[in-house]
């Protein structure tokens, strides 16, 4: 409840673990608690927990003694949920639906309470196994019988058991590796069209092993009763084998289709989520590019609504005319398309009398201003809005108060008020040296209010030759310096934006006819090309102006990119260490005057060369990233790069990859310049930089950027 002035509680909070209150309730077997939740308008009654199960799912699960109502709690919960729009068919994350739940347990009043809900008798879960299979391997033969009946078909080559075969057993509570099977029990099955008889022992039903239904579907623990395994007593065909990634794909391709079956109801967070998990998992084809184009859909439609709800906070006109016009096209819910219409059709008529308002004022007709005065009230503008056009006419109701309102204005020199007041003054017959002395501060003050009005008219953007124009203007009137300078700077700036772009308009010219057989010369190109976007795009140029000099600049860099090859390898030769100066080692490696080749003697009579695209003697470390350097570039402008380092053991990979303190390798100073050009591009362009860190050692892959067992890493 919440006393007078608190905040309602939050029906849809959750615990660690993302359990809802009605999770709980359900859990629990409250219909009464149940219901006083599901009477919440803001309940959310499909939420998922960590293991991806709903309020059904807890609801069917067996919580309380048969024989203590148990049973009939249930079923009136799964009655209640339907009613409140859950997903009968919903699955957790090992694909089992709330009807396989209560097969297993064995409930056949939940069981019917769920097929006349429409569940689904022949959904299968991420293993393939059907809603049969979770009560025959169990023992339920009423509740399998009750799945028959319902339309459940019995899965290919399952295992088969004698129609009454009965054998008694103690059910023991067992821990997690015990519940694979050390319990000897045997229970009755019916017979499959596979035939053959059963008995119950420990171990697995056959090679590769599964663990039971109730595991694989989340809902075993420590504290349940052990669920013993059906073991074939004569040879059957083995389970065929299943991969880890077959099996995350069919999980991943379960989840897609669930939630695209919801349609445009689906939240686009969580389509994002199973669309991320369902590419991690190597889906692809058609159901992607059709969950891509949903995802974005919803997207711009949440976008959409969010627009449409900050108009109707505003109650501006112009921006509730283009809210609904998006809100329409992205198809927004009607219901607040059409709150957004109410609101503007109650603005619509403010706004019509502000725009009468402002004429009569410019006008400065007293017979106009109450006109729009009158329109204004009936449009219902407060009062409290409309006292200064009160104002304006009070010198109308006698002489008297026409002569001390043109006084006023004459002394105020409000050109506006003046305008009025004198008309005003006139009709009441004022004193005539009153009415002149106001006709004269007029003449002064009106092309002044004229060029204070042409200033306040000037929009960012306007024409470099209008806003010369009106400065010109501006001066000749005699307006005070300070009241233009920001009109003036507007003009310096805008000149210099100009005089940019020709240096821009310039270079791009000078680099047309440059060699492109030279990398010398179309590196000098490009650079003074990009030096010129730059200092013009600081300057305040704006993209569209520099397109035409961007995309010449990504040609000569792609240029200098394929001049140099798609593949480039390039040698680094280390200094003798410590330990090899101790042994008096020679040096066998001389590169040559060129850069690019060197030559090794391999014995005192036999030299061998190699070339190379470039040869780094001992040096820096800035040295060798500057021939890499322009791939980052080439990797914001959308290719693909990879830069790798090959040697054997003492090679130096490690140092000239990552290097020291001080002396930063490849890696760090790749982040760095990229880092530097996304700044550069900030104002244009909206990045998004994600990183892995993958090892390859002996044949296998390890992402080092996740947690070892029993470790953390930030």
């Amino acid at each position: 409840g919440g006393g007078q002035g608190e905040a309602p509680p939050d029906v849809n909070c959750t615990d660690v673990r993302d359990r809802t209150l009605l999770m709980f309730a359900a859990a629990a077997g409250s219909c009464e608690t149940a219901k006083f939740i599901l009477d919440k308008p803001t309940v959310r009654v499909n939420e998922t927990d960590d293991t991806q199960k709903t309020a059904l799912h807890h609801a069917v699960r067996l919580q309380q003694p048969l024989a203590q109502g148990g049973a009939a709690a249930r079923a009136e919960l799964v009655r209640m949920l339907v009613a409140a729009g859950v997903t009968v068919d919903a699955r957790d994350q090992s694909g089992c639906t709330a009807l396989m739940l209560a097969a297993s347990f064995g409930d056949v009043g939940t069981i019917s309470a769920l097929v006349k809900a429409g569940a689904n008798v022949n959904a299968r879960d991420y293993e393939e196994r059907n809603v049969l299979s979770y009560a025959t391997s169990l023992g339920r033969e009423e509740e399998a019988n009750h799945l028959i009946e319902a339309g459940a078909e019995d899965m290919e080559n399952e295992l088969a058991a004698p129609p009454r075969m009965s054998v008694s057993a103690q059910r023991q509570s067992l821990s997690r590796a015990s519940c694979r099977g050390r319990a000897s029990v045997a229970l009755s099955r019916r017979r499959s069209s596979v035939g053959g008889s059963l008995c119950v022992g420990p171990g697995r039903r056959s090679a590769p092993a599964r663990q039971s239904v109730l595991w694989t579907s989340g809902v075993a623990s420590a504290d349940m009763d052990s669920i013993p395994e059906v073991i074939a007593v004569e040879e059957v065909p083995p389970t065929p084998e299943v991969s880890e990634e077959e099996l995350a794909q069919e999980r991943a391709r379960a989840k897609l289709e669930a939630i695209m079956a919801e349609g445009e109801a689906a939240a686009p967070v969580e389509l994002e989520k199973v669309i991320a998990e369902a590419e991690a998992a190597g889906i692809e084809g058609e159901a992607m590019q059709k969950a891509q184009e949903r995802v974005e859909f919803l997207r711009q439609r949440a976008l959409a609504h969010d627009a449409l709800l900050t108009a109707i906070a505003d109650r501006s006109t112009q921006a509730l005319r283009e809210a609904i016009a998006t809100a329409e096209e992205k198809r927004v819910p009607a219901a607040e398309v059409d709150r957004a219409k109410a609101v503007l059709a109650e603005e619509e008529p403010k706004e019509k009398a502000w725009e009468s308002l402002a004429a009569a004022e410019e006008k400065g007709d007293t017979a106009s201003l109450k006109e729009a005065m009158a329109q204004a009230k009936k449009a219902g503008i407060p009062e409290e809005e409309l006292k200064p056009f009160e104002d304006l006419l009070k010198g109308a109701e006698s002489k008297e108060q026409a002569e001390a309102a043109l006084e006023e204005a004459t002394k105020e020199r409000d050109v506006v008020a003046l305008r009025f007041a004198l008309q005003q003054a006139r009709t009441a017959g004022a004193k005539a040296e009153l009415i002149a002395k106001g006709e004269e501060v007029l003449k002064v003050e009106e092309p002044l209010h004229e060029a204070r009005k042409a200033i306040e008219e000037i929009e960012d953007g306007a024409p470099l030759e209008k806003m010369k124009e009106v400065l010109a203007k501006v001066k000749e009137v005699g307006l005070q310096p300070d009241e233009y300078e920001r009109l003036e700077e507007a003009v310096k700036m805008e000149e210099e934006k100009q005089r940019m772009l020709a240096e821009v308009n310039k270079a791009l010219e000078e680099v047309q006819d440059v060699d492109m057989q030279s990398v010398t010369a179309i590196t000098e190109a490009r650079d003074k090309l990009a030096a010129a976007v730059s200092t013009a795009m600081e300057a305040g140029v704006t993209e569209a102006d520099c397109k035409t000099a961007n995309m010449r600049r990504r040609k000569l860099h792609n240029a200098i990119q394929d001049l140099k090859g798609a593949i480039r390898v390039f040698c680094r030769v280390r200094p003798l260490n410590k330990r090899e100066k101790d042994l008096n080692d020679e040096k066998v490696v001389q590169s040559n005057e060129d850069g690019l080749s060197l030559h090794v003697q391999v014995t005192k009579n036999q030299v061998e060369h190699f070339s190379f695209d470039a040869v780094f003697t001992p040096g820096t470390q800035e040295e060798v990233f500057e021939e890499a350097k322009d791939l980052v570039q080439s990797a914001l402008d959308g290719y693909n790069v990879t830069i790798f380092a090959y040697g054997q053991t003492g090679a130096g990979k490690t140092f000239t990859m990552y290097g020291a303190p001080g002396m930063e390798g490849t890696a760090p100073r790749t982040i760095t310049e990229l880092y530097r050009l996304i700044d550069q591009g900030r104002d244009r362009f909206a990045y998004t930089v994600m990183g892995s860190m993958m090892e390859l050692y002996r044949n296998d892959l390890v992402d080092l950027l996740v947690a070892k067992k029993g470790s953390r890493t930030s």
